[in-house]
């Protein structure tokens, strides 16, 4: 089964280990395009959805850059869609989220082509909508072509390590209303730890928090201002990706994984 592989970036400092990653796993047909342009996410969606049109392989993974995956990935990904039913829209998989500190489905989409040139037609203006891509799903599902993320419990990569702090600003201040329900718990983890993206990530939700719901659109560039003014010294600050990771991100991935399943079965187990 030949697939498209369509990666959306904003030049995430992990785009160029994705992108590797990608070329390595994917089969010779495969085919693999990277979508960069510094866009509306309404438009980056339409795009994607377009390209995965234009190749027409029956499937198409769309992968933000900001997720590192796991050895053979896109083999894995392929077994997987032998389950998937043929009238479903696609389905999502989890990864092990650098905030939450534990796996969560984002941005990881395999969708079934056929149903895009209809889904196509859902994608909202910019700015109309705080979840644009959930929102396609959902208007998808209306006519019987549901979004199954019951397939895979598993993670298959990671999300949101060694991001930009100032995309992790913009990240986190949105999500301060896209996740309501998780305020208590992100606010508890991130003044637990003292690193530089937690600590950035704090500052997002309270600023986040402060805000009217009404002035919350999902585009990061009405953040960025705000954060020049609270961190000031921080445009100096650039995450760099250490070179083992570079040269083998799919082990990071894996340590990354068994470590949070250690911790989980010793918080479960030991310490219950």
């Amino acid at each position: 089964m030949n697939i498209s592989i369509i990666i959306r970036s904003r030049n995430e400092p992990t785009l160029s280990v994705l992108y590797k990653q990608m070329l390595r796993q994917k089969s010779s047909k495969d085919s693999l395009i990277v979508l960069n342009d510094p866009v509306p996410f309404e438009e980056k969606l339409r795009q994607s959805f377009q390209v995965a049109l234009k190749n027409n392989h029956p499937y198409a993974v769309i992968i933000d850059a900001d997720i590192i995956v796991c050895y053979n990935f896109i083999k894995k990904v392929k077994k997987i869609l032998s389950m998937l039913p043929t009238e479903d829209m696609g389905f999502g998989l989890k990864v092990l989220d650098r905030f939450y500190g534990y796996p969560k489905y984002r941005g990881i989409h395999i969708y079934n082509v056929c149903m895009l040139d209809q889904a196509t037609q859902y994608i909202p203006l910019t700015g109309q909508e705080m979840r644009p891509e959930s929102f396609v799903k959902e208007q998808m599902a209306l006519n019987g072509n549901k979004w199954n993320n019951d397939l895979s419990k598993k993670a298959y990569g990671i999300h949101d390590y060694f991001q930009h702090y100032e995309d992790i600003f913009c990240k986190i201040s949105i999500r301060a209303h896209r996740s309501k329900n998780d305020i208590e718990y992100l606010m508890e983890r991130f003044n637990k730890y003292h690193d530089t993206d937690l600590f950035v990530a704090a500052k997002a939700l309270e600023y986040g928090l402060n805000l009217n719901q009404n002035s919350i659109k999902n585009d990061r560039e009405i953040f960025h201002e705000v954060y020049n003014k609270i961190f000031p010294s921080y445009h100096k600050l650039i995450p760099s990706i250490p070179l083992y990771i570079k040269l083998a991100p799919e082990l990071f991935v894996y340590y990354q994984i068994f470590f949070y399943k250690l911790k989980l079965f010793f918080k479960t187990h030991i310490y219950k």
